[in-house]
């Protein structure tokens, strides 16, 4: 009796094995793949795309960035412009890298720029970044970083 209970229970799992084999997909599995740059994105205006591609080691001194003054956020020809003037209070000339994000009213990313600009000792020095974009109505002009 034990035998024919162990040869039900083997014919049954058998069974289930094969009835759930047959609903299995053959299919190869689908792979990762990479999005390209976002066009449309929802609440952005026609033609404006988020930035697909910022920078992540952005210098930021607290100190040289107290010296950097922005001045100018406006629209050009080819996109949007910020500029102003950097000091340096030292006694020795200094390279700055200053770093802009472009950004909607909403504080969207939609273009970011940097320049270098090396100021003398105890002088002031403009600046501007200048990107080609296609610019929101309302686009803002972020100081990410000055180092």
């Amino acid at each position: 009796m034990r035998n024919l209970r162990t040869a039900a229970v083997a014919a049954i799992v058998l069974t289930a094995g094969a009835l759930l084999a047959g609903c299995t997909s053959t299919a190869p599995a689908p792979t990762a793949t990479r999005t390209a740059a976002a066009t449309n994105i929802p609440g952005l205006p026609a033609g404006v795309q988020q930035e697909a591609s910022l920078p992540t080691d952005i210098p930021n001194d607290p100190a040289a960035r107290a010296t950097l003054q922005l001045s100018t956020c406006a629209k050009t020809d080819t996109g949007w412009k910020a500029g102003g003037t950097i000091a340096n209070p030292g006694k020795k000339p200094v390279t700055r890298t200053i770093t802009v994000f472009f950004t909607t009213e909403h504080a969207t990313v939609i273009k970011s720029g940097q320049t270098k600009v090396t100021v003398d000792a105890g002088k002031k020095q403009d600046w501007s970044i200048a990107p080609a974009f296609a610019a929101a109505p309302k686009t803002l002009c972020v100081i990410r970083g000055v180092g």
